[in-house]
């Protein structure tokens, strides 16, 4: 038999820049951009995995501000509603543990960037 795996969506409120000529900053790392969004958007894909127990699924996170565009988050939790039945790693590796249903959810932690 096999269990259900789903993924969520999370969404991330960030403070506003009161400034709004400083949305932008120019960063030294890599030539990307930090930004800092009012809001943040994350979906997690695939949207509903399946696996035998001590199979796996791979879980993907995508960060997206307001217009879409995406953002890489400057790191990453994941976490499992019911680690009885799968538990996942630092990178989105889910394994299944025994049957039944649990939701994978990743949060994403600023400064975002470009």
């Amino acid at each position: 038999m096999k269990i259900s795996i789903v993924s969520v969506a999370v969404f991330v409120a960030c403070a506003a820049p009161t400034d709004m000529n400083r949305l932008e900053v120019p960063s030294l790392m890599d030539e990307l951009r930090t930004v800092h969004p009012a809001v943040v958007i994350i979906t997690v894909t695939p949207a509903n995995g399946n696996a035998y127990p001590a199979g796996t699924v791979q879980y993907i996170a995508t960060a997206r501000d307001g217009q879409g565009r995406v953002l890489r988050a400057s790191a990453w939790k994941w976490s499992s509603s019911d680690t009885t039945v799968a538990v996942v790693s630092k990178t989105g590796l889910a394994t299944a543990r025994a049957v039944g249903n649990g939701t994978i959810t990743a949060t994403g932690f600023p400064p975002w960037r470009r």
